[in-house]
């Protein structure tokens, strides 16, 4: 005999509200967006996490200080650029682990995203120089 699922009522669907004025909770959200457009069977090498997140982490803490707002266009644009550089990490690593050479390549390549404001590219929430 097979057990049915119980389907989950409405309030558990319901996606859990990200903390907007919190550099770790927005650096997660970018992470996992980039994560998915790596795919499965691959990954991130753990030096491309100790090169970019303390830089990162301290350029949006920087921009929330200073009055700026993570809105939902910000969101919807940040998931976007960090899917489609997990993506392009895939198309140029053979291997099961991206290296962090070839992060800082694309990284780098991607800053001219057209969802990333700013000048060249970059965007005002990873307009970070690159390690």
């Amino acid at each position: 005999m097979v057990k049915k699922k119980k389907k989950a009522t409405p309030a558990a669907r319901k996606k859990r509200a990200l903390d907007r004025t919190s550099s770790e909770a927005i650096r997660k959200l970018w992470t996992a967006s980039a994560r998915k457009g790596l795919g499965a069977g691959k990954a991130f090498h753990q030096d491309i996490f100790d090169a970019y997140f303390p830089a990162l982490e301290k350029k949006i803490d920087a921009n929330l200080a200073a009055g700026a707002k993570f809105d939902a266009e910000a969101e919807k644009n940040t998931k976007q650029v960090a899917n489609d550089i997990g993506a392009v990490c895939r198309m140029f690593t053979k291997a099961r682990t991206v290296s962090k050479d070839s992060f800082d390549t694309v990284f780098k390549f991607m800053k001219n995203h057209p969802l990333c404001p700013g000048t060249g590219g970059a965007g005002g929430w990873c307009d970070i120089q690159t390690p």
